[in-house]
């Protein structure tokens, strides 16, 4: 499988040299002047390409660029209005701290893991503290929230 990855970074020149060393094929990069300099001495043999023919040349294709990139580029990319919503900024109410980002690292691993051993409908998830993968017809599956529960957040509830 061939990857790209759009945004040379910190990030993104992170994910491209550790795939690299784990045996993965990294086939194109982008990135913005100052930090494609320090990404070409980490990545001497992967060329630099602007963000669409990044996009063109990886079966799949890595976003490691901040937050409040990424809408901008998705549009630019696709065409398509985007929107990004941080999902522990709203599980939690606020900035991730260092946990939080331990963990998206951890839940980013299991799924470029999937997606590189061809384990499609799956998704990366923890059990015990322990990561490991699920089917998404488990993940998306309706569950009843027990009565105790319930009981207990009744009382946010709108009389």
């Amino acid at each position: 499988m061939d990857i790209s990855v759009v945004g040379a970074g910190r990030v993104g020149t992170a994910m491209a040299v550790l795939l690299t060393r784990a045996g993965h094929r990294v086939v194109a990069v982008s990135g913005r002047a100052p930090t494609r300099d320090r990404a070409a001495r980490s990545l001497p043999d992967v060329p630099f390409l602007d963000p669409a023919e990044t996009c063109r040349a990886g079966d799949l294709v890595l976003i490691g660029v901040p937050d409040d990139r990424i809408a901008p580029i998705v549009e630019e990319l696709t065409g398509y209005e985007t929107r990004v919503t941080v999902l522990g900024h709203v599980q939690r109410g606020g900035t991730p701290v260092a946990e939080d980002r331990i963990l998206a690292t951890r839940y980013g691993q299991g799924a470029v893991d999937l997606a590189t051993a061809g384990r499609w409908g799956r998704m990366a998830a923890m059990r015990g503290g322990d990561l490991t993968d699920v089917p998404l017809a488990e993940a998306t599956k309706t569950r009843a929230v027990p009565e105790e529960l319930y009981r207990v957040a009744e009382v946010f509830f709108d009389h």
